[in-house]
Order: structure tokens, then sequence, then C-alpha cells
């Protein structure tokens, strides 16, 4: 019998999380599933880890390429699922139990998504979504209302029919917004959308990895410009959808986010061109209602989430064209 459901997991040096993540697959309640444990060249027990399940469980397939990124291995999993529908789990999450369930249980749809929990150290936080089931442009509400939930390709599942129809496949020489992309991208070439209420999806934020991470402003910018195109692409080019306007002023604010964090390091002539983009797209953006979409910045770090972010970004955006017109 064919799966209905190919779940991918992309792995690097998991072995602290890679054990309580494949166990919580293993214990789902909907059981006609395969999984695709993907090894990017691991250096620490991973490898081991996977091949001890693959002999204890039929449904496990291993595969153990060279370390090339995230990206690489989750596409290298989709040429292997045969599934009705993929799904994306990170190697240091786990799901509850009906996590499947509640996907087999929803109208059919080519994405569905549920909610999550977010857990950072001892504080967790539920994300749950309004039930809906909306095709063609009518999607396009809902998708307002999740907002930067989209920037993540877990707790969702896809057709896999459109996905290799349409050879989508998440950017490898991006090191962010990858995952948005991608889905912004599998939106374009979908037509139904389903969210349900239930939120066994649990995604951990490690917080180690945060402050070490450098990225060049000038990628983050390119980066960015492939999210605005895939975003236009599903917009249908409208500039003045409320879609295409809520999620700019989304992208708008983490983008100057980073540019803030590693200004100092940026070139006069990099500025420019990042003031360039920022003004281009600041016609299109409503920052007044950053504040008040709950999930613009679910995902970044407790400690960066300031309650006046509106105001604060607004003076950061003032300062940066202020320096670009010297």
């Amino acid at each position: 019998m064919k799966s209905k459901f190919s779940i991918i997991v992309p792995i690097y040096n998991s072995e602290k999380y890679l054990e309580n993540c494949i166990k919580s697959i293993l214990v789902q309640t909907y059981s006609n599933f395969e999984l695709l444990l993907i090894n990017d060249g691991s250096t620490d027990n991973s490898k081991k880890i996977c091949e001890t399940y693959k002999e204890l469980d039929s449904r496990i397939k291993v595969f153990h390429i060279n370390n090339q990124g995230v990206s690489h291995a989750r596409n290298y999993g989709i040429q292997y699922a045969n599934g009705e529908y993929i799904c994306f789990i990170d190697s240091d999450d786990t799901i509850n139990r009906r996590w499947l369930e509640n996907f087999h249980q929803a109208p059919s749809a080519d994405m569905v998504i549920q909610g999550c929990r977010i857990i950072e150290k001892d504080v967790s936080k539920n994300i749950i979504l309004e039930p809906s089931y909306t095709i063609g442009n009518e999607r396009f509400d809902v998708l307002c209302k999740i907002g930067t939930y989209l920037n993540n390709p877990w707790s969702k599942c896809y057709s896999t029919e459109i996905i290799k129809k349409n050879t989508l496949r998440f950017p490898e020489k991006c090191s962010l917004n990858e995952d948005l992309i991608f889905v912004l991208n599998f939106l374009e070439k979908s037509e139904s959308l389903c969210t349900i209420k239930e939120y066994d999806y649990n995604y951990r934020i490690d917080n180690s990895h945060l402050t070490k991470k450098f990225y060049n402003p000038t990628d983050i910018l390119d980066w960015k410009k492939q999210v605005q195109n895939s975003l236009l692409k599903l917009c249908q080019n409208n500039k003045e959808c409320e879609l295409y306007r809520t999620m700019t002023s989304n992208e708008f604010a983490i983008f100057t986010w980073y540019v803030i964090q590693f200004y100092h390091q940026t070139r006069y002539c990099d500025r420019k061109e990042i003031y360039s983009f920022l003004k281009s797209v600041y016609q299109y953006i409503n920052l007044c209602k950053l504040e008040k979409n709950r999930f613009v910045f679910f995902l970044l770090p407790f400690s960066f989430r300031v309650l006046d972010i509106a105001v604060f970004i607004l003076n950061k955006f003032y300062l940066l064209k202020k320096s670009c017109r010297k």
C-alpha cells in the first residue's frame, strides 16, 4: 500500500535530540507513512542512531550524503518521497501522537497547516490557527492572518504531486528565507488551503546559535529580493493586494532587524543599496499593524521582541535613510 505521508527529516549533528524526534514519529496514531532520514554529513553519532532505528522499523529509509546544508538535504528527500503528501520535521523537534492523524482527518487540500507549540528553555507558547478551507485568492485572507508562520516548512503537509510536477525545491544558495521562498512558490502553484486548530508540533528554539551567526547584509538583501519576487508572483503582480502589503510589512521589519545587527559591518555602498530596496517597498507597508500581528516575531528569540516594535523600526529606518544621504 502506498504511504499517504512522506516525512522528511534533515539531520546534521543532532545526536542530542534525534532519538526523541524519531521516537515521536514512530508512535503516531496514524501509521501509514514513510520516514526519510537525511543525514547531511554529520560528524557525531547521528549516523549510528539513524541506522539503529532503520533496523527496528521498515517504514524508515536512511540516506547518508555529504554536508551541503539543510535545503539540499530536504531537496534530496523530496526526490525519494513516495507518499501522497510530504511533511518536514526538524531533527531537534518532536511531534505529539496525533500530529499525522490531524492531517489525515482534515479536509483534502493541496496544503494543510496546523499550529505548534514553541519551546524556548522553560517557556512555551501555543500557536493556534483558526480552522478554514479556502481556494484560489480566497486563501489570501487566511495567509494574512497567519503571517510569518509561513516562514517555516514544518507543521504543514504539501501535495507531493504539485511539488514534483512543478519541480519545487528549496533554494540551496539561500541561508535565510529559503523556507519562506519554498512555501510561497508552493502556494503560487497550488489551489486549495486548509488550516486546522490542532497544534501537535513542538518547535524548539535554540538560542545558542543565534548570536554566533553572521549574515552578510548584501546576501540578506538578495534573499529578501527573492522573497519579494515569489510573493509578487503569488499575488499576481498586484502590489496593492492585502497579502502583499501584509507580508511585505513583516519582511520589512525582520530585514531591518538584521540590518541593525550588522549595520557597522556593512560597507557604505552596500548601505545605499539596502536603503534603496527598503525605500522601494516602504510605500506598501503598514508598520502600525506589526504589533497587532501576533505571528510577526514569534520565531525570533524572546529577548529581541520589542513591545514598541513599530516605533523602534521606524526610528532605525530613519537613521539608515539619514546616513545614506550624507
